[in-house]
Order: C-alpha cells, then sequence, then structure tokens
C-alpha cells in the first residue's frame, strides 16, 4: 500500500504541477469515486448532493478531486467497518462547496488533528489499521491547490467528519469565449516550433503504385504510416469508383510525415493519412490543410471532425494483447488496476516478456500515453512497474505483436487494437483483450493537403471514405474498423462497444491535442516516463 500510496502522491504532485485547470463536475467527482469503490463496500455509502450544487463545477483537476474524495471515502470505510459512510455536497458562502465525508468510527483526537494532516504521520486510533499516512496529506495538497481547505471535526454522536471547502467555477459571461480565445492563442504561441525530440530516426519509405484500372493519366497521391497491406484495401474500393485514377501511396513514420510536410518535401501528396491525431491537427492548425465540407460530415461523430479540415474515418480501440500459451481469457488481466497488480506480484516470472510502444519514437504510442495519463490514476504507477519488469519498447505494432505469436513476450499494454484483431483474424495465436476500465479510441484521420495538385482527388477520396462503400471495406477488415453507425461488417464501431464493458474514451479531435506538442512539456513527459520504465531500480 505505501508504494500505491506513493505513485499516487507523485501523480497528483505532477499533475498539480501542470497548474491544468477545466470544469469539473460535483456531482460527477462523487459519482465517479463511488464508481471506483469497490461493491461490496458501495452499498455502504450513503449520497446527499444539495439541489444548488447539482450542476455546480469546480475548476480543478478530474483526477486529483477523485482522488482526494476516495482517499477521505477509503479511510472512512477502513475505520468504521461496520457502519455507514455519508457523502454530502453542500453550498458555503462566497461560491463555494462543502465535501464532507462522515463515519462513526473512533475519530482523532483533538491535539492530532492537525499533525495527521502532514505525510507520513498517523494518529493513536489507527495504529492497528494498516496505511501510509499519507492519504490525508494527499487530500489537503489538493485542497490547499485548489485554492480550499480541510477541516476535520467530531461527529456528533461519535465519529469524524471531513470537510473539504472548495471554491466554485463561476459561470461564464460575454468574455468567456474571449477568454478561451486568448487562452487557446497562448497556447499556439507555444506551439511555434516543433519539439525538438519529435524528430524521430529516418524510416526507409515505402512507395507503391496501384495503376488505374482504365488507362488515365489522373493520378492521386496519398502519404501516411498505414501499413501498405493495410491501406491496400481502401486503394483498390476507391478505384473501384474511381477507375480512372492511378493510386501512388507513400508509407512513411507519422513523424517523418509531419516533417516532410512542414519543410515542404510532398509537393506530389494530395492526402495526408494518420492515425496520429495531435501531428495532423497541428498541421492543420498551422494552415497545412485544405477546408472541405463533406456531405457525409454530418453523420461522422463530433469528435471525429475539426473544422472540416481532419475527418476521423476509422474506429480503432487500443487494447492489451495476451500470449494464450501464458494466460487464459480467465486469467488475463482485464483492466490496468489488474495489469498493475500483476505486474506488481509476478515480477520474476514476466521480466523481459511485458511490452509496449516507446513514446519517445512512436507518435501514437505517446498520443495515447498522454491520453492516459488525463483519465488513468494508475498511469504512473503502470510506468514504474513496467520498469520494475524490463518492459520491452517498440516503435512499432508489428514487432510487438510478433514478439507475443512468437512466445517472446506474455503481454502488450495499450496495442492498436486493429492490428491486433487483424493478426488474430489471420489466424495468430494471440489473445485480445478490451480493457475494463475504460477503452481509448482512435480514429485515423485524412487531411487534403494545403497545396495538392489534385485537389479535387483528394475530395473525392475524402468523400470515399466516409460514404457507405468506403465504410464497408473499413467494417470488413479488422485493421480498419468502421466509425460511421448501422455500418454491415464484422469490425464496426457498434462491435467495439459491444465487447468493452468500461467507458469508451474517445481521442477527441480538437485544439486541446496541441498542449501535448508543447516543447518543453513532451520533453518533461517522455524523460519523465522513460526513467520510470528505464531506470527504476527493481525490488528484492
Amino acid at each position: 500500500q505505501l508504494i500505491n500510496q506513493l505513485l499516487m502522491d507523485a501523480t497528483i504532485t505532477h499533475r498539480l504541477g501542470k497548474g491544468a485547470r477545466a470544469p469539473v463536475g460535483v456531482a460527477e467527482t462523487i459519482n465517479e469515486t463511488r464508481r471506483r469503490i469497490g461493491p461490496l463496500e458501495a452499498q455502504r455509502l450513503r449520497i446527499e448532493i444539495a439541489p444548488e450544487v447539482r450542476r455546480a463545477r469546480i475548476a480543478g483537476d478530474r483526477v486529483a478531486l477523485r482522488e482526494m474524495l476516495r482517499n477521505l471515502v477509503d479511510n472512512a470505510l477502513r475505520y468504521a467497518p461496520q457502519g455507514n459512510v455519508d457523502i454530502q455536497a453542500t453550498p458555503v458562502a462566497g461560491y463555494r462547496v462543502a465535501l464532507t465525508v462522515s463515519d462513526r468510527g473512533p475519530g482523532i483526537a483533538d491535539d492530532e488533528k492537525e499533525a495527521v494532516q502532514q505525510r507520513f504521520t498517523r494518529g493513536r486510533t489507527g495504529e492497528s489499521q494498516p496505511g501510509s499516512g499519507l492519504g490525508l496529506a494527499i487530500v489537503r495538497s489538493v485542497a490547499v491547490a485548489h485554492g480550499g481547505s480541510l477541516w476535520l471535526q467530531d461527529r456528533s454522536g461519535g465519529g469524524l467528519s471531513a470537510r473539504v471547502i472548495l471554491p466554485l467555477a463561476r459561470p461564464r459571461t460575454g468574455r468567456g469565449l474571449a477568454g478561451w480565445i486568448g487562452v487557446v492563442g497562448a497556447a499556439f504561441l507555444l506551439l511555434s516550433a516543433a519539439p525538438a525530440d519529435v524528430r524521430a530516426a529516418e524510416v526507409p519509405e515505402i512507395v507503391t503504385r496501384y495503376p488505374a484500372p482504365q488507362p488515365s493519366s489522373r493520378v492521386l497521391t496519398i502519404a501516411g504510416p498505414t501499413d501498405t497491406p493495410v491501406v491496400a484495401p481502401l486503394i483498390l474500393g476507391f478505384q473501384a469508383q474511381r477507375p480512372d485514377v492511378t493510386v501512388v501511396y507513400r508509407e512513411m513514420g507519422s513523424r517523418e510525415l509531419y516533417e516532410a510536410a512542414i519543410e515542404d518535401r510532398l509537393k506530389d501528396v494530395d492526402v495526408l493519412m494518420s492515425s496520429a491525431s495531435d501531428l495532423q491537427i497541428r498541421l492543420a492548425n498551422d494552415g497545412y490543410a485544405q477546408r472541405y465540407t463533406s456531405p457525409y460530415a454530418a453523420r461522422l461523430p463530433s469528435w471525429a471532425v475539426w473544422r472540416n479540415e481532419v475527418y476521423g474515418f476509422t474506429f480503432e480501440p487500443a487494447v492489451i494483447v495476451y500470449n494464450p500459451k501464458r494466460y487464459s481469457e480467465a486469467t488475463v488481466p482485464r483492466s490496468r488496476q489488474d495489469l498493475l497488480r500483476t505486474l506488481e506480484q509476478d515480477r520474476a516470472r514476466l521480466h523481459g516478456r511485458v511490452g509496449t510502444y516507446d513514446i519517445s519514437r512512436s507518435s501514437v504510442g505517446y498520443l495515447m500515453a498522454e491520453q492516459d495519463e488525463l483519465v488513468s490514476s494508475n498511469f504512473w504507477g503502470l510506468a514504474n512497474a513496467f520498469g520494475q519488469v524490463g518492459v520491452r519498447l517498440s516503435a512499432t505494432t508489428a514487432e510487438l505483436l510478433d514478439a507475443i505469436e512468437n512466445d517472446e513476450m506474455d503481454l502488450g499494454y495499450n496495442i492498436l487494437g486493429s492490428y491486433a484483431l487483424s493478426r488474430q483474424a489471420a489466424g495468430a495465436k494471440i489473445g485480445v483483450v478490451f480493457p475494463q476500465d475504460y477503452v481509448l479510441v482512435l480514429a485515423r484521420s485524412v487531411l487534403i493537403a494545403r497545396r495538392a495538385p489534385n485537389p479535387d482527388l483528394g475530395r473525392a477520396l475524402v468523400d470515399w471514405l466516409l460514404s457507405p462503400a468506403g465504410q464497408q471495406v473499413a467494417s470488413s477488415h479488422a485493421a480498419l474498423g468502421s466509425i460511421m453507425e448501422d455500418t454491415p461488417g464484422r469490425w464496426t464501431s457498434e462491435a467495439v462497444l459491444a465487447r468493452s464493458q468500461g467507458i469508451v474514451q474517445p481521442v477527441v479531435l480538437s485544439p486541446a491535442l496541441l498542449v501535448g506538442l508543447d516543447q518543453r512539456r513532451h520533453s518533461r513527459f517522455v524523460q519523465n516516463w522513460i526513467r520510470l520504465v528505464t531506470d527504476t531500480p527493481e525490488r528484492p
């Protein structure tokens, strides 16, 4: 427990240090905390949210606020094992809210109420219980970072009431939009230069030509990191509708694609296709994309299109892949918490047999890691656990899947599910798990190059990819997956949703993705992660 608490403390300190703030619902925080408590313990919770604050929001960090409340609830459940635990949200003067967790446990002596809020300090009544002495310190640090405070009070009739008072986010006024534009504008200024460590080692480019079925001089050129065998069915499907078009596909790394675009080395390219959504948004934001309103755009999920410049056309989950020689459906970890527990409990046997993307070399790996860090309180704990087992890092999905299929690895984390499902459908002896806590979903996206020599063909390709015909090709190939609802086929968004028991968390095509490309933030994030997964000393 001490290790987990230390990791949680480090995670929260890291998040609070970034200073990022977003509106977080009071009721949402309470309900999310309840969902993360075990089902038996959750039955002991009695929740009361005053009508005045049911829709109220706090300007803060969602994960930090959730963990703050969860620490209070965990303490109450542990020290009062027989009774109910009350959670109340009530308004406080000065446009504030009080979150109060009350139990019928032994309480805390008056002379200890201040001391137990310090790190590694426990009260006399807690000496018989397991604990680290960090829980209340975490609560206090989160409260203070959000402009609030923590109060420990005796509960009438016996027990303890822990009360956190926090300022509420005031409703937006007419100046809200201007303020948002100012923030985004500042972010864009920070992003005026590409991250120095975004540039990767050169990846050999593969150029494949698909001659027009009917002789013609029209040529459409596409560039992107999608494996050529994966993109081929799309190209052939497009040519079935446009037999007068020769298609040239230039396969290159996602970072190489981005760098070539900004260095004007893609003069012949009409369409850029990539699963690195952040880099695609960056290109569009910096003026490297043409705006085009596709007639099919209205059917796309709102998160999969940005400014009618970047269009997502696939639905690709991030999954856990496992070696069926080592795990069965019943024994494989099915959530990030399960995976963390497995890595900690089975360290010796799993040493060198767990893999994931090297986020310093894989743009998709970095994007998924960044999204994980935003959503999961286990992110830095998992990074530490990966270091404990000597994780194998790779820049490519194929290398990770090969290692599992060849019995060189037992587990692969955050693997692009489209590739894994395709490999499995082709007969590979691998297992695929959709995490039960939440499933990250990426959309492979396309944009029409600003200086496309054949913009009309670029528009035709975008329309076809989003059309029923294009989506049916995507749904019939596991390495793609259709994004439009009601598309026939095996690999559809509905099929993914049916296999997932957790929340589906799409990577939204929006300017928010640009923040992760800020040079200083990107460098700090990658360095912290690499340090944990490569320099973590093994525990005896």
